[in-house]
């Protein structure tokens, strides 16, 4: 498939294709923070026309990923170090809270997958498959969002992470973390398997506002290896569902 092209679901496939695509390139960088998304030349590169073009880009200023910018259309938003605290600080209140609320929302089933996702973590820690640790730890995360029994609060929190994938494609992560990232993980899986939401919230919070407290983000984030790869590449490469996303929480 060398362009995008609308298959089946016709024209509304198309956009969703053409979002996937600008979204993955801003979230690796590939579309650094600040630049100008001009219509014209992304829909060349896409192979499309503008006007799905324009629907993706409205969508993703929706999320805090593009921005309008005077007479120029959209650019990418920029990031710098506070914005990353920003939104980790903004997560640990809202993930902290669907943690809470899990305790009480999150059915059997779900309960069992958390605890073999966790207990999955620990098996690859031991194995320093570290790669697979860090997919199963942020599955954790999903879970709990999945299951907090709020829609809206799911929503927030799926917008904020997804303004935080930049980070986590950016920031270091040693062993050592992830280490003790499981370690978390499988004493907040405890805790919502054993219903104690004030708990669990306490967890979810302290893990996530460990994650940037010895950080010198804005020296993680100027130090990104950006990989020009194009958005063509992209929309032929990666599919629309993500199986599975690395680094930090």
């Amino acid at each position: 498939m060398s362009t995008l092209e609308p298959k089946s679901g016709g024209r509304n496939l198309l956009v969703d294709e053409v979002y996937a695509a600008i979204k993955d390139a801003i979230q690796t960088m590939t579309l650094a923070p600040g630049v100008a998304l001009v219509e014209s030349r992304l829909a060349a590169q896409l192979n499309v026309s503008k006007t799905p073009i324009r629907e993706a880009l409205g969508r993703l200023a929706q999320e805090g990923l593009t921005e309008a910018a005077a007479f120029r259309g959209y650019r990418v938003t920029k990031f710098t170090g506070a914005d990353v605290r920003s939104i980790m600080e903004l997560r640990s209140v809202l993930e902290g809270l669907a943690a809470r609320r899990a305790c009480k929302a999150m059915p059997e089933e779900a309960l069992e997958l958390l605890a073999r996702t966790t207990s999955l973590a620990e098996q690859e820690r031991e194995r320093e498959n570290w790669s697979s640790v860090s997919i199963l730890v942020h599955q954790v995360h999903n879970l709990i969002h999945e299951n907090c029994g709020d829609a809206r609060l799911t929503t927030m929190i799926g917008v904020l992470d997804g303004q935080f994938e930049r980070a986590r494609f950016a920031m270091p992560v040693t062993s050592f973390r992830l280490v003790k990232s499981v370690q978390e993980h499988s004493l907040l899986s405890l805790a919502i398997q054993t219903r104690n939401g004030h708990l669990a919230e306490s967890i979810m919070r302290d893990h996530l506002v460990a994650l940037i407290d010895k950080i010198d983000l804005d020296a993680a984030l100027r130090q990104t290896d950006i990989k020009r790869t194009s958005l063509a590449e992209i929309a032929r490469n990666r599919p629309l569902s993500k199986s599975g996303q690395t680094g930090v929480c």
